[in-house]
């Protein structure tokens, strides 16, 4: 059984939320016979001829090195850096190391840039090339990354790349089919249980990673990591006589695999796991900040006054006229599944002025969404609708949200349209406070009473 990855341009739910303006403001480029430079810039002008580009899908063409470094040379150049590009599809290109390196100089520091697709071309994983993706990576922005496919890749890139990798909006990385074998079965599990992985969705099909090597790569999971969700090891020789009967506790679940049914029922049960805890996390931190807001939150200017006008014979008794050590003990008890630091990160964002959203977006956002077309269609009855028709982009690639398939339904037309915007900054928020997972504390192992706690509540 091999699960394939749909090309960004047909996946179900990427651009629902696109209205026809939105066409406009991509160049489609898909299979149209593009070969090296001059492919490159016939690519060049169709972006010239914009005034917005937010994709690129320029997929199964001959660019080849030179196409890709004169594309790129240009993207990086003042004239390209002024396009928003947020997705870029290059899969079945033929590109290699060269190609690789001035991509990795687009990415690299790149807020903008959120998926990259580069399926099925000739990278080689050569250890400087490596080393200056891994870079980009670290200090983009990137929270969609594919090499799928790439036959000369192995088991040497992958340890170089994980190594490194340290990209904190990483969330989904697809490597099926850069033959790997089990020797990279320690390498992403060291990955995956380093608070460095922040990856949702990882994907390894059609490799030859062994049973052994799989049950390794369930022990982190089960042991240390909290934030996959999604987990793909179809078609990777999950033979039986590959495993060592000896090896571990033959008590652990992780010892009675024989095949892959076995580590698909495994994986489900740890998936389900976290992705319990991942909810009960969220509605905890969105219930701790609402209370936490009106505890915490001071008019900077007048703390000093407030003080002043507390007297010890004063009737009146408050929350806020306890020590704020107590005050946020006592709010920790409205979260009990969050982590100290989790906490922190709440009481911190809810006592700061610079957090609170503003009342009304500004002109130049309504602006440039509506002219965008990427944008939430308010109800026709709202303010909003009346200053522009579109005011709230909702990217799509938030598909694995907790909000995400509210936010689809609101945004095509119902009458909580007007709530797309609130979803997005819930999420924005929960990320931001690193309250996006469920988190051990510093000396916590794994199975304690908070997360046995949590994973007894209902939803």
């Amino acid at each position: 059984m091999y699960s394939t990855t749909l090309r960004p341009e047909n996946r179900p739910f990427n651009h629902i939320l696109h209205s026809k303006g939105a066409q406009g403001q991509q160049v489609n480029q898909f299979d149209t016979g593009l070969r090296s430079v001059a492919g490159a810039e016939v690519i060049i002008a169709m972006i010239r001829a914009r005034r917005f580009v937010n994709r690129l899908i320029v997929g199964h063409n001959k660019l080849g090195d030179d196409g890709c470094c004169r594309l790129f040379d240009f993207l990086n150049s003042p004239d390209g850096q002024r396009y928003d590009i947020e997705e870029i599809s290059l899969n079945s290109n033929g590109i290699g190391d060269e190609g690789l390196l001035s991509i990795s100089k687009y990415i690299s520091c790149n807020e903008r840039l959120r998926e990259l697709f580069l399926q099925h071309n000739v990278f080689t994983g050569r250890p400087d090339v490596t080393d200056s993706l891994t870079a980009a990576v670290n200090s983009s922005r990137l929270e969609v990354l594919s090499i799928t496919s790439n036959r000369h890749l192995s088991d040497t890139f992958l340890a170089h790349f994980l190594t490194h990798l340290d990209a904190p909006h990483l969330h989904e990385l697809h490597c099926s089919g850069i033959n790997l074998t089990s020797v990279s079965g320690s390498v992403i599990s060291a990955y995956i249980s380093s608070p460095r992985c922040k990856l949702y969705v990882l994907k390894c099909n059609g490799n030859s990673l062994g049973l052994r090597a799989i049950k390794t790569i369930i022990r982190a999971v089960r042991d240390s990591n909290y934030s996959l969700r999604t987990i793909e090891f179809y078609a990777n020789q999950l033979e039986a006589d590959d495993a060592d009967p000896t090896d571990g506790d033959p008590e652990d679940d992780e010892d009675n695999i024989h095949n892959w049914v076995d580590c698909e029922g495994i994986l489900k049960r740890l998936l389900l796991r976290n992705n319990h805890l991942r909810r009960e996390v969220n509605k905890q931190s969105l219930l701790l900040l609402r209370c936490a807001r009106s505890l915490l939150l001071h008019d900077e200017h007048n703390v000093t006054q407030v003080r002043q006008e507390i007297t010890p014979s004063a009737r009146s008794f408050t929350l806020k006229n306890l020590p704020v050590e107590l005050q946020h003990h006592i709010l920790s008890f409205l979260a009990p599944s969050l982590s100290l630091s989790q906490l922190i990160h709440i009481f911190h964002y809810a006592s700061s002025t610079k957090t609170l959203p503003p009342l009304i977006p500004s002109f130049s956002t309504i602006r440039r969404n509506a002219l965008m077309g990427t944008a939430c269609i308010p109800p026709a009855s709202s303010i909003e609708y009346a200053l522009g028709g579109t005011v709230w982009a909702l990217r799509a690639n938030h598909r694995d949200s907790p909000f995400y398939p509210f936010a689809v339904d609101r945004a095509m037309g119902s009458s909580n349209a007007s709530l797309c915007r609130r979803d997005r900054e819930r999420l924005r928020f929960l990320i931001g406070v690193g309250c996006d997972v469920f988190e051990l504390n510093p000396g916590e192992g794994p199975h304690g009473p908070r997360e046995l706690y949590t994973l007894s509540l209902s939803n």
